[in-house]
């Protein structure tokens, strides 16, 4: 017997799931860049660049979301609390530091190309497939280039 079941959402599910996921990557990206100014400005600055990406992949899918008729069902907060209710204490005070940060950052962009590749997946809707594809290749180069600039990072040490 095949337990094997397909899951599909409805655009307004995946929307709102999308929005409120890049919403908290762009929050993420934006205190890592305030946290690593000071003493790692070069990751600093990849940082910010990640956080505006976001910005564009939401605007992306407010554009998919008002084609639909959904601009609704968008969760997009533009607040810049943490996304864990409380602020992170992490402070960059030397390269090993900034290599962990980096890290943890890799490991969260793979997570959350993986989520977008799960929406790409799952969308029955035609309308959605070029957006999700599109936050799909953006996900992959933003792990690649989180990847590079680790590896750089391990090179100064």
């Amino acid at each position: 017997m095949n337990t094997l079941t397909t899951h599909t959402l409805l655009p307004l599910e995946q929307l709102a799931l999308a929005s409120a996921h890049e919403t908290k990557e762009r929050h993420r990206y934006r205190g890592l860049a305030r946290r690593l100014r000071a003493t790692a400005p070069e990751a600093s600055r990849l940082m910010a660049e990640l956080g505006r990406e976001c910005e564009q992949r939401l605007e992306t899918l407010r554009d998919a979301a008002r084609a639909l008729g959904l601009s609704a069902c968008l969760v997009i907060d533009d607040t810049e609390a943490s996304t864990s209710g409380k602020r992170q204490r992490l402070f960059s005070v030397d390269v090993a530091l900034e290599r962990q940060a980096l890290k943890q950052t890799l490991e969260s962009a793979d997570a959350s190309r993986r989520f977008f590749e799960w929406l790409l997946e799952t969308n029955a809707t035609p309308e959605l497939y070029r957006p999700l594809l599109a936050c799909v290749a953006q996900k992959r180069a933003e792990c690649r280039v989180l990847g590079e600039r680790l590896a750089q990072s391990s090179l100064e040490a």
